[in-house]
Parts: C-alpha cells; structure tokens; sequence
C-alpha cells in the first residue's frame, strides 16, 4: 500500500476498500478487486513511508530467526494473509480461503517427510514430532478458530479431530 497515493486518492481508496453493501463481496466498480498480499513479504514489513518511517518492521525479525534455524519458506515456513473485511464464511465462498489453507498445511507435512530437524544457536537440536506449529495475530486467531471448526464440520468431527492432531502439532495466539 502507497501511504501517499491512498492520502492522494482518498475516495478512490475509500471506495476500493468498500465491500459490496447487497452482498459484502467486491465493490461494483470492476476496477476494484482488493486481495490480500501473499507470501513473507506481505508480514515481513509494512512499506517505509511517511507514516511509518523506518520503524516498519512487523515479523520480519521473527521470519529472519526461523530461517536461521532452517525453515524454509513455502515449504515448512507459510503464511496465509486472509481479507479481515470478510466474515469467515464469507473467506471460503469468496476465496475458497479455508480449502487452501488446508491443502497448504497438508503440503508443509508430507513435504517434511523427514521429521523437521531444528537448530538453534545455544538451543539443543530436537525433533519434531509431527503436525506443524500455527502462529496466529490478533484477528488471525478467531480465523484460525473457525478453521479448526470448519476443518471439524468438514470432515466431520472425529475425522477432524483426526486431521488437526496429524496436522498441526501447537497453536500460539500472539495479540489475542
């Protein structure tokens, strides 16, 4: 996001960022189609501008540490920016949000076929059992929730149960 061009632009920007009022979706105007940014980049820093300055570092020490250790992005490091206008039902009709979450988490697990093996400086090596650790940012957790429930009512409840327990090994909410 261009800090300025938005301040510039301010209908322009108001208008685009507007849900549909008759079905909360994108607004009528087809040259409005606001998605969220995908992949690191899009957590690591917001964009240095006049409002932020240099102090725009968001994740991006916490990335840099996991990589350190041997993470490796879009394998076993993933984010999944989701559009916080939406309720969360409305991220799975629109977006088909949850299903790709799912399909991403199933991805990180059979790709780290070999148990992730973590180094840390000053830390001693252990092994990962299975499942991988979710770290979810104020708004971030309810949507994670409703993912465990959806993930439940899905597949229903002990096939659910089942693939939360293979699947994802620690939950952490940060800024709940």
């Amino acid at each position: 996001l261009d800090v300025s061009m938005a301040l510039g632009a301010k209908w322009c920007f108001v208008h685009c960022m507007s849900l549909n009022p008759e079905n909360q979706s994108d607004p009528v105007n087809p040259g409005c189609r606001v998605r969220p940014d995908q992949g690191l980049d899009s957590i690591s820093e917001l964009q240095p501008g006049m409002v932020t300055g240099e102090l725009s570092a968001v994740w991006k020490h916490l990335i840099n540490m996991l990589l350190e250790m041997g993470f490796i992005p879009e394998q076993s490091l993933l984010v999944a920016p989701y559009d916080f206008r939406l309720a969360p039902r409305q991220l799975e009709e629109r977006d088909g949000f949850f299903t790709r979450l799912k399909q991403q988490i199933e991805n990180a697990n059979r790709a780290d076929k070999v148990k992730f093996q973590k180094k840390h400086p000053g830390m001693r090596s252990r092994v990962v059992q299975r499942g991988l650790m979710i770290i979810a940012h104020s708004m971030g957790n309810p949507i994670y929730r409703y993912f465990e429930a959806w993930i439940k009512y899905t597949l229903g409840e002990a096939r659910g149960r089942k693939w939360l327990d293979n699947n994802v090994n620690t939950f952490i909410a940060v800024g709940a």
